[in-house]
């Protein structure tokens, strides 16, 4: 399961906030694409009930975007919701 989101962002260190629930499978809640360097970061959870993920990251001064996802790589039912971008 992957919900790629695509944001425009100036360059700064920003905070993703997410919730996220799953059957027992590990669910990243992560961005990408934020820097030169491709960087990815991420929370993970394993939880069965909702489990707020926090996940910062730092732009480069080339890069004006952001993709924020919700992954899981195994069979199974995981969800995300009420996602928050925050500038720090």
């Amino acid at each position: 399961m992957t919900a790629p989101l695509r944001q425009h962002l100036d360059y700064t260190t920003y905070t993703l906030t997410g919730w996220v629930r799953t059957d027992g499978g590990a669910t990243i809640l992560g961005t990408k694409q934020y820097n030169a360097a491709d960087d990815d970061t991420g929370a993970t959870t394993i939880s069965t009930g909702w489990t707020q993920l926090t996940s910062q990251f730092t732009t480069g001064p080339t890069n004006t975007s952001v993709d924020i996802y919700c992954y899981r790589s195994t069979a199974g039912t995981s969800a995300c919701d009420d996602f928050t971008l925050a500038m720090n």
